[in-house]
Order: structure tokens, then C-alpha cells, then sequence
């Protein structure tokens, strides 16, 4: 089993990993534990930049320069923020942290998993997959003070209900890469495994209550069928197989009572009336915005101009760089899916994954720079500068 392989896998799903780890032996989760994590994280990647230097120490790319200067940039930007406040900001500190920490070290891992070119991640998968499903299924539906919306203590961290619907999803849409890419008659009994948890994961995760899970779930379904239908590889079985599953989750939907719980209540509520308190942050948000809106106010003065971030990427990044910053990223993000779209192969399907979970992540909750995933889509899109002969696969 390839270290790189479990690497990866181990920094794409370390907060469901890490909060699972915790529960299971009897600890709730809290944010300095977390970035326990983070470091962690943060010293492997140093160490396999080294042993990248170690291999070929005279042919250092020019995408590793790149990305280098960014992270300066964006570092000192982002620190040298707070000294254009008088009141110090605790989320804003964090953040800051979490940014070194984990966004760092995830946008040059977005450069050694291009470099490294993996080809096996979806047979190690399944070894992640199914335990944590299960794991959080089990904190869902049985842990009174930690499950969904209808019984949950609503913390910041840990095994709550926005976490829940998020991690469920993340899986749900890695659940997917794995059954799109196994193809292999061996592989046939995992994929129906694994198309039995995307079941319990769509359960779970309408039971918990979280809004962007939901989104996700629907974003990654859309997906799948896509796929499916762009492959050519649409038959009456799969059509069959594709309205049964369907027939299977509206009956357990109903059998489980799902609609009558406050999880989904509340999804409901949230989706007609909206959230009253992210209304309030974001009218505040864009009234900062209003004061200064071709440079924004600076990277990380979010937290300065309305106290915490305003769980919308959108409105993050035009409060803190204005319009001009506004367009460049946008143009980034549609450039990337641009990339991916054009390469369509097995790495570009895995990070296409990952993408559309750090982009739904950040419209509903989160801080931009402190979403490592983000960054780590980032550093391979960067590490694809000047990657023309795009091979394409079914």
C-alpha cells in the first residue's frame, strides 16, 4: 500500500478522521485539538517536500515557485492586517492559525499529488469510507447530545449537526469517485458495498439538518449521473438499478420518519425563510463592502468589519479585496473547472470531488483561507500550468 496514497487520503478527510478518532474513545472535539491535526498534517507534507528536493535536488518546478510566492503574498497580506485595527480578534487569530497550518501545507500538496500522479486511491478508499460512515451514523442516530438538529447541543466543533451533514456528504461524493473508478470485475462486490452506504449516508445526513450537506448531496448525485451519461455507458440495468435506489431512499425516508424530525424541519425552515443571523452578518458585511469597494478593506478584515466571517465565500472575498480581488478569484475558480473539465481523467474526477465539496463548503459556512481543501484543489491547478496534452478517459 503506497504511504503517498494513504497521505492524501488522510489530509482530505482528516477532520472527520481526527472528530471520529475522539468520539470513539470518549473526548469531544475542540478546535485546538483539531489543529493537533493540522500540525501534524502541516510536518508530513514538509517532509515529503524534502524528500522530493532529496530526489532531483538541481530541478526545483517553477510551480513550486509559484505557489511559494503566493503563500507569501497571501501570508503577510493576511498578517498585516490586524495592525490596521485597534481591537484584537480572536477568530481572526484563529483563523491565521489555521491558514499556516492547514491551507499552507494543503496548497503544496495540491503540487506533490500532481507530481506524484496517483492511480489507487479508490482501492484504499473504501477503508476510510465504511468505518466513518459508520461511525457517524452511529453519533447521528443514537448520541442524544451530539446528533442531529432535534438533539444535538449546537457547539462550534465536533460531532454537531452542521459537521454531520458535511462529513456524510464529503463521504457520500468520494463513495461516488470510487464506484465511477472501479471498474475491474474484483472490484464489483466493493461497489455494491459501497452503493448500499450512499444510502445510509443520504440518511444520515437529511437527518442531521445541514443545509449545504444536502446541497452537496444533490451537486454530488447530479454529478454521477453526468458522468454516467457523458461515458456512454447508460443501460436499462443502470436505469433500473438508478430508480431503485431512489424507490430504496424515499422508502426508508418514510419509514424512518425523516420528514417529521426537527433535522429536516429544519432544512426546510432555513431553505423558505432563510437564516436570520447569516442575514444579519452579510447585510453587515455588504455595508463594509459599500465603504470600500474596488480594494476591500484587506485579507482577513472580515473578522475586524463584522466580527466573524459571513458564511458566504462570495461575500468574504469582496469585503476583503474588493471587486477587483472579486473578478480575479471568480476568473480563477471558472479557469480551474475549465482544467478539469478538459483533462477528464482518474486525478481530475478525484479532485473534480474534492472541489465541489470545498466550494459548497464555503457558500453556507467556513473561512476561505482556512479551507484546506480549497487550497489543496488550488495547488494542482497551479501544478497544471502549461499541461496541454490532456488524456482523456471514459
Amino acid at each position: 500500500m503506497n504511504l503517498f496514497n494513504l497521505y492524501i487520503i488522510a489530509f482530505i478527510l482528516v477532520n472527520p478522521i481526527f472528530n471520529c478518532i475522539l468520539f470513539s474513545i470518549g473526548i469531544h472535539s475542540e478546535s485546538g485539538q483539531l489543529q493537533v491535526a493540522y500540525i501534524t498534517m502541516f510536518i508530513l507534507t514538509f517532509l515529503y517536500i524534502l524528500r522530493d528536493f532529496a530526489r532531483q535536488p538541481t530541478k526545483i518546478s517553477i510551480n513550486f515557485f509559484i505557489i511559494l510566492i503566493i503563500s507569501i503574498i497571501l501570508t503577510l497580506l493576511f498578517f498585516l492586517t490586524q495592525f490596521f485595527y485597534s481591537m484584537p480578534n480572536a477568530m481572526y487569530e484563529s483563523e491565521l492559525l489555521c491558514w499556516g497550518a492547514s491551507s499552507l501545507p494543503a496548497f503544496f500538496c495540491g503540487l506533490l499529488y500532481k507530481k506524484e500522479n496517483p492511480e489507487n486511491l479508490h482501492k484504499i478508499l473504501p477503508f476510510f469510507i465504511v468505518p466513518l460512515t459508520i461511525i457517524i451514523s452511529y453519533v447521528s442516530f443514537t448520541t442524544d447530545s451530539r446528533t442531529s438538529a432535534d438533539r444535538i447541543l449546537d457547539e462550534a466543533t465536533g460531532m454537531n449537526y452542521q459537521s454531520i451533514a458535511y462529513y456524510m456528504a464529503q463521504l457520500f461524493g468520494l463513495t461516488i469517485f470510487c464506484i465511477i473508478s472501479g471498474k475491474n470485475k474484483k472490484e464489483i462486490k466493493t461497489n455494491l458495498v459501497l452503493s448500499a452506504l450512499l444510502i445510509l449516508q443520504f440518511i444520515t445526513c437529511v437527518f442531521s439538518g445541514g443545509r449545504g450537506g444536502l446541497l452537496l448531496l444533490l451537486l454530488y448525485f447530479i454529478f454521477f449521473v453526468y458522468k454516467k451519461i457523458k461515458s456512454q455507458k447508460v443501460n436499462i440495468i443502470s436505469i433500473l438499478g438508478l430508480i431503485l435506489l431512489l424507490m430504496i431512499l424515499l422508502f426508508l425516508v418514510f419509514k424512518f420518519n425523516i420528514l417529521n424530525t426537527t433535522g429536516f424541519s429544519r432544512l426546510v425552515d432555513t431553505f423558505q425563510q432563510g437564516d436570520s443571523n447569516r442575514a444579519i452578518l452579510q447585510t453587515k458585511a455588504l455595508e463594509s463592502f459599500s465603504e470600500s469597494p474596488i480594494w476591500g478593506h484587506g485579507i482577513g478584515s472580515i473578522f475586524f468589519e463584522i466580527g466573524t466571517y459571513s458564511h458566504n465565500i462570495l461575500i468574504d472575498i469582496m469585503v476583503e479585496t474588493g471587486i477587483i480581488g472579486l473578478i480575479s478569484i471568480v476568473l480563477f475558480v471558472i479557469k480551474c473547472s475549465s482544467i478539469l473539465i478538459k483533462k477528464n481523467d482518474y486525478n481530475s474526477l478525484f479532485i473534480t470531488i474534492i472541489f465541489i465539496y470545498a466550494l459548497t463548503l464555503n457558500t453556507f459556512s467556513g473561512y476561505w483561507l482556512a479551507n484546506h481543501l480549497l487550497w489543496f484543489v488550488f495547488g494542482y491547478i497551479i501544478s497544471c500550468r502549461g499541461d496541454l496534452n490532456f488524456s482523456r478517459v471514459n
